[in-house]
């Protein structure tokens, strides 16, 4: 962790792959001169740490898999530098794509995922996509497909957000007008995964609460699962993930390590 800064910070994301083994975007190392992803199998034991400094890497934003390979965004923001790089989980680097203007931070910018097509660049926390092709060029307002689903969360007026899938379309509310929904992912079977985050400023201390949300392939209500956000020690922009059978797996931030749990939802 960084614990310099005010508040302190750490890794800024991981992924899981299929074999249940995780990746961790190693964020505090790249101050070190060792940008790297620390890979770690189901048990916890550190398998590798992939070493990405003969490939320039300045900042690992976020981190993202489609089970077997991963894709990083890199920024340099010093130099305006946005790039795209998939790679092996040895490190073996297969493309590396520049961002164009347009389509970064100032622009709403908040990392990758990777749907049933590709690589997408997501704004706003998963708002809207934008499919970035091996040439540089840009399909805009695109709507992912993940595990042959298409999806999309569109915020509606004040605490509404309205869920629209292949198969169905329902509302998601929330007891603030604070906070929004974000989609964690789509099960096997066809699950639709959220994290619903409720933020409540009328007390003398802002109090968030995270509701991580499953629904069925039709809408229906399934169950929830209630997470205290001040259990994390720093704040990990991408904290949650799905693994291959469609469990909810948590990356979770103690004072002298970080861990990976199941979340029964």
């Amino acid at each position: 962790y960084d614990t310099d800064g005010s508040p302190p910070s750490g890794p800024s994301s991981f992924a899981v792959l299929n074999d249940g083994s995780v990746v961790i975007a190693d964020t505090m190392a790249v101050a070190r001169g060792e940008p790297r992803l620390l890979h770690y199998d189901a048990s916890g034991e550190l398998l590798t740490a992939i070493d990405l400094a003969d490939h320039d890497v300045a900042a690992i934003v976020d981190v993202v898999s489609d089970g077997s390979k991963l894709a990083i965004l890199d920024v340099l923001v010093s130099m305006s530098r946005y790039r795209v790089l998939t790679l092996g989980v040895d490190g073996s680097v297969e493309a590396t794509v520049d961002v164009p203007s347009g389509f970064r931070f100032e622009d709403g910018l908040t990392g990758l995922a990777w749907d049933d097509k590709g690589v997408l660049l997501e704004f706003e926390f998963g708002a809207s996509y934008a499919r970035l092709a091996s040439a540089g060029s840009i399909e805009d307002s695109v709507t992912p497909i993940f595990a042959g689903t298409t999806v999309e969360l569109i915020p509606g007026n004040g605490r509404t957000t309205e869920v629209v899938s292949s198969h169905a379309s329902f509302a998601i509310q929330r007891s603030t007008d604070l906070g929004g929904a974000t989609l964690i992912g789509i099960g096997p079977d066809g699950s639709i995964v959220v994290a619903v985050d409720e933020v409540d400023v009328t007390g003398p201390a802002i109090v968030v609460m995270r509701r991580v949300q499953r629904y069925s392939a039709t809408g229906q209500f399934v169950t929830e699962q209630v997470l205290d956000a001040g259990d994390q020690y720093v704040e990990i922009p991408r904290a949650l993930e799905l693994d291959a059978t469609g469990n909810v797996v948590y990356l979770q931030a103690h004072p002298d390590r970080v861990a990976i749990a199941a979340i029964e939802v």
